[in-house]
């Protein structure tokens, strides 16, 4: 309730000093809104491990990491969580490329 009334009065009384952020942010914004729907969409077909990689990687990326870095923390990330889900926690996640 508190946080409704908090935003009314934002919608009603904005701060008159408020900066926008430059276009490149939104751009970076719309890039990683676009990165989320191809993960969501890759998830079944390439498997969480490889579909999380391309994920994260590719915004560690667009947050400044060099190439390699970014997509090998990708890398690291996926298979950590997918061993903890499917092996921590018994909830199988996608396998992919499957033949």
């Amino acid at each position: 309730m508190v946080l409704a009334i908090c935003s009314l009065y934002m919608i009603v009384k904005p701060d008159p000093d408020n900066h926008w952020p430059a276009l490149r942010t939104f751009a970076e914004l719309g890039i990683a809104v676009v990165v989320l729907v191809f993960y969501a969409l890759l998830l079944e077909p390439l498997g969480f491990i490889l579909a999380t990689m391309l994920a994260v990687g590719t915004l560690c990326w667009r947050m400044g990491a060099k190439p390699l870095k970014a997509y090998l923390t990708g890398l690291i990330s996926g298979a950590v969580v997918f061993v903890l889900f499917t092996y921590g926690l018994e909830l199988p996640l996608p396998l992919g490329l499957r033949s």
